[in-house]
């Protein structure tokens, strides 16, 4: 009796993440920039010139140890990689977890006292 395979396939994201299409464009710039075909730069970082195109697409994501391979490869940090996050972004993220904090710190303040008296 044979048994059937169970194929599981993965639904094509509609659209990339923005962080993704940035990085992919910084990639593709910077190695024009510097002269470097797709070929040579998949070389240097053992993948396919075609795996390089989906990157610089967006099309595949960019794993953390493929993009310092190809930083070093183009002679670039990370950091001109990536886009410049805005001091409000970070700043924002941080409050707002500090404010979660701070009201479930009076919520117990308040519920001991009432406890207490």
């Amino acid at each position: 009796m044979k048994t059937k395979k169970k194929v599981i396939t993965q639904k094509p994201q509609p659209h990339p993440h923005p962080v993704d299409v940035y990085v992919g464009k910084r990639i593709k710039e910077i190695r024009r920039s510097k002269g470097i075909r797709q070929r040579e730069l998949g070389k240097a970082t053992g993948v396919r010139f075609q795996q390089i195109q989906k990157y610089e697409d967006a099309l595949n994501r960019v794993s953390a140890s493929r993009l310092y391979m190809i930083c070093e490869t183009l002679g670039v940090t990370v950091f001109e990689i990536f886009p410049p996050m805005e001091e409000s972004e970070s700043k924002g993220k941080s409050k707002s977890k500090s404010k979660s904090k701070s009201k479930s710190k009076k919520s117990r303040g308040t519920r001991r006292r009432s406890v207490d008296s």
